[in-house]
């Protein structure tokens, strides 16, 4: 059986989502209190874009994913 993909949008401010996933141990306790298993995370990666008037910015992402359990509340 197939599995359907969710995607959450995270409703919290800059400065919460920053407090949450600033490090791996914050971002390990947030998803472990909403009861989410299989929490993989992949490393960060830096992207250079090049912005108006020539000026570089770095921009760095990563991915996170997880299992959440059926009745868990939107994030």
């Amino acid at each position: 059986m197939k599995e359907d993909k969710i995607t959450r949008i995270l409703n919290c401010n800059y400065k919460e989502f920053v407090n949450i996933y600033k490090d791996q141990a914050g971002q390990n306790d947030y998803h472990l209190k909403r009861g989410d298993i299989n929490i993989k995370f992949t490393n960060w990666t830096t992207i250079t874009n090049t912005g108006s008037l020539n000026k570089d910015c770095d921009n760095e992402e990563r991915s996170i994913t997880f299992q959440a359990p059926i009745n868990a509340p939107q994030s």
